[in-house]
Parts: C-alpha cells; sequence; structure tokens
C-alpha cells in the first residue's frame, strides 16, 4: 500500500504547526478545504539533524514517510511503519506505527489515518483508534517538538493473495530390514512446502516399545525454529532393539498458524538363531576309535554370517580322523569355518578320535555367528577294556601210587584290558579221588555233594592271577579226572578245564 502525508489548517498555534492530517492511503491528494503548508524556515535551520531511521529486525518490512520534503533530513515530520514481511493465513500479528516530530514547534489537531487490506482483520489498536470499514484513525490534539508516538495494530491474516501460505512436510526414513546387533539409522526431515516462512516448528515421535535410541530414549523431540519457503532440515538418530520384530515410528511435526504434518517409517528387526546337535559312540572298547557328527542349524530369519564351529577335545584323547578338515586338532580344539548360513540352512562336520585310557570322554562343541547368540553341545563316550580270562589246572605229581595225595593247581588269569568280577571256581572229583583240602586266594574251599567249592573272587583285575589248590587222596587205581568249573560277571557261560592223572598201584 502506499502513504499519503497531508494535513488541514485548523487553528494556529503560536510558534508551530497546527491542523496536520497524517494518513496511509491509496494516492497523494488534497481537499478542496485544504491547503499545502510550508513549516516555518526557521524550523528547518533550527534541526539540521537527519530524521531517525530505525533498522527493521530479520523479516520485518520499515516503510519511511517525510513531511514535507519527503527527504527525511530535510522533513520535520517522520511516519514510520514497521510490518512483517511475510504473515501466513491464520496467524495473529502486529504492526507499528511510529510519528515523530523533529522540530522545536508543536503540532496541534494531528491526525493520522491507517487503510488495511482486505484480508486483514483488526482485533486490537494501542491506542484505541477509530475504525470505519477498513480505515484506523487516531486524532491527536497536540505533538509536543521533538516528541515521539507509537501506535500499534493487532490482526489476524485472512485469505488473499498478498498473504503468504507455509506448509510443512515431514519424512521419516528406516531400512527395511535390520540386524539385532546393529545400529538401527532413523533419518528425519523436515520442509516448509509453503510460500511463506513455517514459524516455531517443531517434531515430536515417540518409539514403539522394544525400540529406543542408543542412550535408551524413546521420547524424541527436536526444536527446528523457523524454516523459510522451500528450507529442510535434516536429522539422524541411531536406534536400538532390544527384541526381534516389526516396528513402526509415528511422527508428528507442528508449526505457528496450525501447521501440522505426521510421518510413519516402518523397520523389521531380525536374527540369526542357531542349533547345535552332537551325536557320536555311546561306547566303545580300548584300542578303537569313537566317531563325533556336529550339525548347525540356522533356524532364525537372517542369514547368520560368518558361522564357526568349535569343539574341545577331551584330555587322552588324539584325532583319529578329521575329514572335513578342522583346524588345530594338535591344540586340543578343532575349528572350521562354516561361511554364511541362509534362513532353515545346516552344515554338517565328522571326526573320530582315540583314547589313551579307559573312562568317559566328553567334548563340547560350540557354534557361533554375528548377531546370533553362542551354543553350545557336547557328546559323551564311555571308553572301556575287555576282560580276558585264561583258566589253568595242573596235577602236580602224576602218576601217583594209590593211598598217596595229589595236589591239582588252577590258576586264573585276566589277560585283558578290563577287571572281571563274580568269580566262582567249582572242582568235581572222579569217585577214585577222596576230598582232603583247598585253599585259594578268595578263601578255603568246602567240599560239597558234587565236588569242591570256593568261596567268590570280587573282582580281578587286567592282567592279574588268583591261584586255588585242592588236595586229593587216590583211592584206586584209575585214570583220574580232575575237573574245574569257572564262571565270571563277564563270562555267562562256564568254562572248563580238565586234569588226567593216573592212579596206580
Amino acid at each position: 500500500m502506499r502513504c499519503v502525508l497531508k494535513y488541514v489548517r485548523r487553528a494556529v498555534c503560536v510558534g508551530g504547526l497546527a491542523g496536520m492530517v497524517l494518513a496511509w492511503g491509496c494516492s497523494h491528494e488534497e481537499t478542496s478545504n485544504t491547503q499545502e503548508v510550508q513549516p516555518p524556515p526557521k524550523a528547518v535551520a533550527a534541526d539540521p539533524k537527519p530524521a531517525p531511521q530505525s533498522a527493521a529486525p530479520d523479516g520485518y518490512k520499515h516503510i519511511v514517510f517525510a513531511y514535507p520534503s519527503g527527504d527525511p533530513a530535510t522533513s520535520v515530520v517522520i511516519l514510520e511503519k514497521l510490518i512483517p514481511a511475510q504473515v501466513s493465513v491464520g496467524q495473529s500479528f502486529s504492526y507499528t506505527l511510529k510519528l515523530t516530530n523533529k522540530s522545536e514547534l508543536c503540532l496541534d489537531e494531528v491526525e493520522i489515518s491507517d487503510v488495511v487490506p482486505a484480508n486483514f482483520k483488526v482485533t486490537k489498536t494501542d491506542p484505541s483508534s477509530e475504525t470505519m470499514e477498513k480505515t484506523l484513525t487516531w486524532h491527536i490534539d497536540r505533538v509536543n517538538p521533538r516528541e515521539v508516538r507509537n501506535y500499534t495494530v493487532t490482526g489476524t491474516a485472512v485469505d488473499g493473495s498478498s498473504i503468504v501460505q507455509p506448509a510443512i512436510r515431514l519424512t521419516h526414513t528406516l531400512p527395511d530390514t535390520a540386524m539385532i546387533c546393529d545400529e538401527i539409522p532413523m533419518h528425519v526431515t523436515i520442509t516448509n512446502t509453503g510460500t511463506g516462512a513455517a514459524q516455531n516448528v517443531k517434531i515430536n515421535d515417540t518409539l514403539p516399545a522394544g525400540l529406543t535410541t542408543a542412550s535408551g530414549n524413546s521420547n524424541l523431540s527436536w526444536d527446528i525454529g523457523t524454516l523459510a519457503p522451500g528450507q529442510a532440515k535434516e536429522s539422524t538418530v541411531v536406534l536400538k532393539a532390544s527384541k526381534t520384530g516389526s516396528y513402526e515410528s509415528m511422527g508428528l511435526a507442528t508449526g505457528d498458524g496450525e501447521l501440522k504434518s505426521d510421518a510413519k517409517a516402518s523397520v523389521k528387526v531380525v536374527q540369526p538363531v542357531l542349533t547345535i546337535e552332537e551325536s557320536g559312540t555311546k561306547t566303545v572298547y580300548a584300542d578303537r576309535s569313537f566317531s563325533r557328527k556336529i550339525v548347525v542349524t540356522n533356524k532364525g530369519d537372517a542369514v547368520a554370517m560368518n558361522t564357526m564351529l568349535t569343539s574341545k577335545l577331551p584330555a587322552n584323547t588324539s584325532l583319529a580322523d578329521n575329514p572335513n578338515q578342522g583346524s588345530g586338532g594338535d591344540s586340543g580344539t578343532l575349528t572350521w569355518s562354516l561361511g554364511d548360513l541362509a534362513p532353515g540352512a545346516s552344515k554338517e562336520v565328522t571326526f573320530a578320535m582315540n583314547a589313551t585310557a579307559f573312562g568317559e570322554y566328553t567334548d563340547n562343541a560350540t557354534a557361533q555367528a554375528k548377531c546370533a547368540s553362542a551354543v553350545m553341545q557336547s557328546a559323551t563316550t564311555i571308553v572301556r577294556g575287555i576282560p580276558a580270562i585264561l583258566l589253568e589246572v595242573v596235577d602236580v605229581n602224576d602218576p601217583i601210587r594209590v593211598g598217596n595225595q595229589e595236589t591239582y593247581m588252577i590258576t586264573v588269569t585276566n589277560q585283558g584290558t578290563a577287571a572281571d568280577s563274580d568269580i566262582k571256581i567249582h572242582c568235581t572229583l572222579d569217585d577214585s579221588m577222596e576230598f582232603v583240602s583247598a585253599a585259594g586266594d578268595s578263601g578255603n574251599g568246602e567240599a560239597k555233594a558234587d565236588g569242591v567249592e570256593f568261596p567268590v573272587l570280587q573282582t580281578l583285575a587286567p592282567k592279574a592271577k588268583a591261584t586255588f589248590k585242592v588236595v586229593v587222596k587216590a583211592v584206586k587205581v584209575d585214570d583220574a579226572r580232575f575237573k574245574v568249573s569257572l564262571t565270571t560277571a563277564q563270562l555267562k557261560r562256564p568254562v572248563e578245564e580238565t586234569e588226567a592223572t593216573n592212579f596206580y598201584e
């Protein structure tokens, strides 16, 4: 709009200017009862200083009207208007009018008029003005020399081509998928897509349960401030997930003038889940190798990258066979690099060991991969020895005359690699023999109706021997037979040995 400065003479003020009308209008005009008044020369001469020029703050327009010359440096009355350069539809704002009397003279019956645009709704003036249609008027009885007066107009911008319209658009960006052990970047962008500055812009985002920032926050906020038309501001925040699943982030941006924009983004958090199964020989006898089979499976929903498998060999064992080329067996631990396992994929390895002693042998296998929890499984093999019992029976004095005594020596030897137990010995005598005595490592033998029986020998270690002695008397001429029967815990069927002796007259 254009300002027109005019006055009307109504009275004479000694030493001053009288009857001025200062108006914001649409043209320069004089009414039929008005005339242009030049200030006295002494007023101009008395005030050679330039008119005050207020610097306009950022975002404001500064309009200056000077009377009578149009040049603030040589005029005596200055009227300034400070108004926002841009305003938004629906936004309440204020502008100011500043009247300055530069001269040493008083101004009487001054009138200021301001014509507001059609798309501006006035809500308040300070001081109060007269309002007629779209014209605001202030009547001032006197403006003293060097006096400055301020007038404030407050209102709201409504529709119209001269009003700018800011608009904001919020966008959130998350990766489609992310591993649970990785950082998840969320990019937030706010853009002013409108035609005016967006004021007091703020963004708020509440993260879903299970998703936080690296420091544990779930409520995010950004104070953006002012966005110029077309301006965008970006921010990136790093998130962490506490569990797998699908997450959706919802953000809301707001600004003055009821500006609003929401956005959402989603991410699926995945994780490989390893399982391990180990099997092998349950029982093996000494001097024989025993095997292991290990199967690693990815039962998760993400690739198990850089999968590694290790198996710690038991003490007193050595590697017998390693077809899958596991490394490091000499150090007591076998290691295999299984590479990447897709969801549902499996890999299998096998190897074999030898044991240097009897007993239980347990090896522990562990599988691990990026973002996957390590899993462990073990397998146990019992290495046993084999008892091997040798029974020997010898007569000491063969042949022997009737009436004399014969001694039979019984030797039981464990030639195996494991102990045997519950060793029982039973001797059968021919009718040409008469029992005299019996003694052995398990105790004295006892004559029974069907022969001689020794107490049970509880155990016989590998390579150990037990001896027994039976003395009989030859009672008649005979090609006699002395029979021994042996059973053990290992030998369920009897082992029998017979010794022939010649009884003569």
